[in-house]
Formats: C-alpha cells, sequence, structure tokens
C-alpha cells in the first residue's frame, strides 16, 4: 500500500508542568496518567508519602508501570499529542523535593487550604522553565510533609473548595 502525506499536522506542544503526586490504588494511577497524558503534562512523577504507603492495591511493580506506559502511549495516539511525557519510576517525599526544591521555575503544592489560587501562584509565569505541581495522596499530606514542602520552596496553591479525588 501508499501513504500520501498531504500536509504535515505540528502536533500542540506539552504543557511545560510536571505533575508530581502521591502513589495510588493501580485504578486511580492509571486513570490519572491518561488524563495528564491528553492533557500534555511534560512530566509525571509517583511519589511515595506517609499516607500512600498504606495503599494495598497500589501499582509499584515494574510492570505496572510498563503498563501505565501503554496506557500513555494509547492516551497520546487518542488525543492526537505529539510527545509522551516522562513517567519517572516513584520516590520518597524528601528525595522529589531534593531534586525539585532546587529547581528553576513555579512550584506548587495543591492545598484547598491555601491562601491563593493556582492560576494566582503562576501568574506571571511564562512556561519556561516548567513549573512543578505537587499532589497529595488520598487523606492528604501529614503537617510534616507540608512544611518539608514549604521549606523545599513550594507554595500552596487551591483548585477551589472542594476536595478532589487524585485522578481529578
Amino acid at each position: 500500500g501508499r501513504v500520501r502525506l498531504d500536509e504535515p499536522e505540528e502536533a500542540a506542544p506539552p504543557i511545560p508542568v510536571e505533575l508530581a503526586f502521591g502513589v495510588a490504588s493501580r485504578d486511580r494511577t492509571l486513570w490519572l496518567v491518561e488524563k495528564a497524558v491528553e492533557l500534555g503534562a511534560l512530566g509525571l512523577q509517583p511519589v511515595e508519602m506517609a499516607r500512600s504507603r498504606s495503599v494495598a492495591d497500589a501499582g509499584r511493580s515494574e510492570a505496572f508501570w510498563e503498563k501505565a506506559r501503554r496506557r500513555a502511549i494509547s492516551a497520546l495516539k487518542q488525543c492526537g499529542g505529539g510527545r509522551l511525557p516522562e513517567i519517572r519510576a516513584a520516590c520518597e517525599l524528601h528525595a522529589y523535593l531534593a531534586h525539585a526544591g532546587g529547581a528553576r521555575g513555579p512550584r506548587v503544592l495543591l492545598d484547598r487550604e491555601a491562601d491563593a489560587s493556582l492560576r494566582q501562584r503562576l501568574d506571571g509565569w511564562s512556561g519556561d522553565p516548567p513549573a512543578r505541581i505537587l499532589l497529595g495522596p488520598e487523606g492528604g499530606l501529614r503537617d510534616d510533609e507540608r512544611e518539608e514542602c514549604r521549606e523545599a520552596g513550594f507554595l500552596t496553591g487551591r483548585l477551589g473548595g472542594r476536595v478532589l479525588r487524585l485522578e481529578t
């Protein structure tokens, strides 16, 4: 068979956001990966936090992350995206903060108790360098983890007054 290309189409560039999230159940994580890819996230970073350790059906194996990668590829094809986000191996919160804390660009911890919205926290940001957005596990972060995030330079930002599920 033959293929004829009439006009090349540029894929939308990725949104310059690395989304870090508390390790969660396999189903919620796969849903989050799929939607983050469809929205154009640049990178995904699962993070072990105090309240994520008790998740019995969490995806922690290499086989699970290979399944997540396949789900990401499928989502990318479906939405017509042009770049697969980097999906990193899960790490402990302190390791993530050591890496992200020194990075340039906005760093926002999503928190419904925040005194500013996510939009306000990103006001004036041009997209370069990428932003890092961190969301806690189901049940949220402990107070000591929130403080550790603030010490690493993360500002809190809210999406609204509702408590949303991880994948939302």
